[in-house]
């Protein structure tokens, strides 16, 4: 019975450790370029934060169509938008933004360096800066 509620109690050591760990600055821009390099536009937009989020239909709306752009770019340039690594250069972290420049490593080599803003929301949890 003990080995049981130890096993219990490491179990949700991890889970608490692994959901703050996912709402970190890097753990947030690692999930946005994780995203981007499967090609998983809808996750990465998930990520954004809007000035303002009052109308879920209209925010609902911006987000397709950040999809759509995404995927028909993805779908025109498919060597600017196919990246086998990714790397975070440079990061910038304050109480309630963080700024940091990612490089990207496409599948022919070349490199593209990327901005990334992020935000806290009223909810404490960092998101990608969508600005608008």
């Amino acid at each position: 019975m003990k080995k049981l509620m130890f096993a219990f109690l490491i179990a949700c050591f991890a889970m608490v450790v692994t959901s703050c760990a996912d709402n970190s600055p890097e753990g947030v821009v690692t999930k946005a370029a994780k995203f981007l390099q499967e090609k998983d536009y809808k996750a990465y937009v998930d990520l954004f934060q809007f000035k303002d989020e009052s109308d879920a239909e209209k925010v609902k709306e911006k987000k397709a169509g950040i999809v759509q752009m995404l995927t028909e770019k993805a779908e025109k340039n498919p060597e600017d938008m196919t990246f086998k690594s990714f790397e975070i250069v440079e990061k910038e972290i304050g109480e309630n933004s963080a700024k940091f420049k990612v490089k990207f490593i496409r599948e022919n080599g070349t490199e593209k360096i990327q901005s990334m803003d992020l935000i806290k929301n009223e909810d404490g949890k960092w998101k990608l800066d969508a600005g608008k």
